[in-house]
């Protein structure tokens, strides 16, 4: 059976999902690489550099310029629809009900879920201001709209929504600077959050929420599990066997 060719439109946005992809992957190795060799050479200089506080937001805003910037241009330029990408506006009064019913329970399962782990395991992720968690969500949120845009076409709107985290999760595991980080216990949770809150944004989504809807249920997950692993912390570790057999 002959294969249909792709239109015009699945290539212009492929193109833009692929060239999004392929600068992604050039900047984590080119850091990876960096990093391999500031440790490599040992001086004040080179310590001064890794070490510099300002490469956290210089990251955290360039990645942010680029994952709303960069969505944003290729709907301006065409490459993009932007009913692909959730930029359209959202019928609240049908939209609403569904959105907070999924918001608070996918939020609520979150918490369960972080609280849990969080008395297992003596590890969390780093502190981070609210300026910096709205930042991420805002990159993960954008980066998403980029797989949506290049996936949709090809896909479909249904399949198109679903392959976005899944997307997401097999670019992660391209990047050598992030699989660096799944391997360190605190950073790899923070990610494992991250591919949560993707899937429970792409559900969101799919109920005619949107990019807003999503984006509430990012901000609700995200606060959902932050409180759940502070009040587990809280909680004092129960006794031991072996401890309980000595008294």
């Amino acid at each position: 059976m002959p294969q249909t060719p792709l239109s015009q439109d699945q290539i212009q946005a492929l193109s833009a999902g692929a060239a999004f992809l392929a600068a992604y992957l050039l900047a984590a190795v080119a850091i990876w690489l960096a990093g391999r060799m500031l440790h490599a050479r040992v001086s004040p200089f080179t310590m001064g550099i890794r070490h510099w506080p300002g490469w956290a937001p210089l990251s955290r805003t360039w990645g942010l310029v680029l994952a709303v910037g960069y969505p944003y241009a290729m709907v301006l330029t065409g490459a993009f629809s932007a009913g692909d990408i959730g930029l359209t506006p959202v019928d609240w009064s049908a939209a609403l009900p569904w959105i907070v019913t999924l918001s608070l329970s996918g939020a609520l399962w979150i918490g369960l879920l972080w609280g849990a782990h969080r008395r297992r395991v003596p590890s969390e992720g780093p502190h981070l201001s609210w300026l910096a968690t709205l930042a991420d969500l805002l990159t993960n949120e954008g980066t998403a709209a980029v797989a949506r845009g290049a996936l949709v076409p090809l896909a479909g709107t249904y399949w198109g929504i679903w392959l976005a985290p899944v997307a997401k999760m097999v670019v992660a595991r391209l990047s050598p600077h992030l699989m660096v980080r799944l391997g360190e216990p605190g950073r790899r949770e923070t990610m494992y959050l991250g591919w949560a809150l993707d899937w429970f944004a792409a559900v969101v989504y799919a109920f005619g929420g949107g990019v807003w809807g999503a984006l509430i249920a990012r901000l609700l997950g995200r606060v959902a599990a932050g409180m759940a692993m502070r009040l587990a912390a809280r909680r004092p570790p129960a006794p031991s066997t072996s401890a309980a057999s000595t008294r």
